[in-house]
């Protein structure tokens, strides 16, 4: 059309599985155009298809659908933002959402609302309830028997026992999504769920098996070109290094997460390199790590993945 706009932005929490649904109801005929990319700059080059699912007269309960999938886009974009304003925006937006397919009868969005629930109370420290809302969501999921949410899901509950200190509870819920990736050919979840699982066993101080799984998962991560999933596996790998005192080994990973970082051109590598009095571009070496652990993991939470804000912590 002569008058192209953009008129949402369109994101379930779920990853690279699951529909994006976008509903329109035009007020007359007339051309519409979708224009479709990344939410992502720095993605990897990949593919979309698109679904008509239905093209016919609007009826009331359209607007409402239109309503629950602006709600859930919306309260995605607050999520991602992260202040304590936003996650509360994202709270209330996903509730509302979830009331909204209800009503709708749409158990798949329900889950999908959920499951961005339960991540964002993880993210404003309530586990208990981001450990309720993936359990809801499970219970509905695996009536409709989708294994890429339910594996989502099992993931959120997972980190949220992490947070908990119920390990086991952990291990047993990220072990179940690793299963359901593994047979679905879900390889990007695969190397997600394995860094899961080297991080109970770094928890739990098994750390020659949590090296064996963090190798695991980095490996599949650079198979798969997932460089912000490298470096941070690789902060992973070195703060076991230093635990196991191979020292020189340590530095080496963390100097290659850094220059993934670098590479990425979000400023945090030069923001690490200032905070040490150092010009960009140093290498560090032994005695500059060590104090960096917990800093480049608190960075790149927020520069690279959310996902993981515990370890900055722990990393410390």
């Amino acid at each position: 059309s002569t008058d192209l706009r953009d008129l949402i932005l369109v994101d379930r929490p779920n990853g690279a599985y699951g529909r994006e649904g976008l509903s329109l109801i035009a007020n007359k005929q007339q051309q519409i155009t979708l224009r479709i990319k990344s939410l992502d700059p720095q993605a990897n080059p990949g593919t979309y298809s698109i679904t008509l699912d239905a093209r016919r007269p609007s009826v009331p309960r359209d607007r409402r659908m239109i309503e629950a999938e602006v709600e859930v886009s919306r309260a995605e974009e607050s999520r991602f933002k992260g202040s304590p304003r936003d996650l509360q925006r994202a709270i209330d937006g996903f509730q509302k959402a979830f009331t909204l397919w209800g009503e709708l009868k749409d158990s798949y969005e329900q889950s999908v609302a959920l499951y961005g629930l339960a991540f964002t109370y993880r993210s404003s420290t309530d586990y208990q309830k981001s450990v309720s809302a993936s359990l809801e969501g499970l219970s509905l999921i695996r009536e409709l028997g989708d294994p890429h949410l339910e594996a989502a899901l099992l993931t959120n509950l997972g980190w949220a026992y992490v947070y908990l200190g119920d390990t086991q509870q952990a291990f047993d819920s990220i072990s179940q999504a690793l299963t359901l990736r593994h047979v679905n050919d879900d390889k990007h979840g695969e190397a997600l769920t394995l860094y899961g699982i080297g991080w109970f066993y770094a928890l739990t101080d098994e750390n020659e098996k949590a090296l064996e799984i963090f190798d695991q998962s980095v490996s599949l991560r650079g198979e798969l070109k997932d460089r912000s999933g490298e470096a941070l596996t690789r902060i992973g790998i070195a703060k076991i290094l230093h635990r196991l005192g191979k020292h020189n080994e340590s530095v080496h990973h963390l100097n290659a997460a850094i220059e993934i970082l670098r590479s990425g051109k979000n400023g945090l590598a030069e923001a690490l390199a200032s905070r040490m009095g150092r010009p960009p571009g140093t290498t560090l070496v032994f005695t500059d790590a060590i104090p960096l652990y917990g800093l480049v993991l608190r960075a790149a939470r927020w520069a690279i993945s959310p996902e993981f804000n515990f370890l900055g912590v722990w990393l410390a």
